[in-house]
């Protein structure tokens, strides 16, 4: 079972991709306790690797999603 894209009036729920790694280091980052591009970089690795993984063992499609907006799909969380 793969995660369905949710899609509203003006935003996108999907699944997160590598190519967001340079939208999620703003959004997700910590001022407490910055994370490294290289420790983002593995985040959403094993978090892209989790939705193929689940889905190969017909678990229900949980996990981290991507939020963006859907006029030009920024990601915003």
């Amino acid at each position: 079972m793969q995660m369905p894209t949710l899609v509203t009036e003006r935003l996108v729920v999907r699944r997160f991709e590598l190519d967001d790694l340079d939208a999620c280091q703003p959004i997700l980052g910590d001022a407490g306790d910055p994370v490294t591009v290289e420790k983002r970089r593995d985040w959403l690795r094993w978090t892209v690797d989790n939705y193929v993984q689940l889905e190969a063992l017909h678990q229900p499609p949980y996990g981290d999603r991507a939020i963006a907006l859907r006029s030009d799909g920024t990601l915003i969380g």
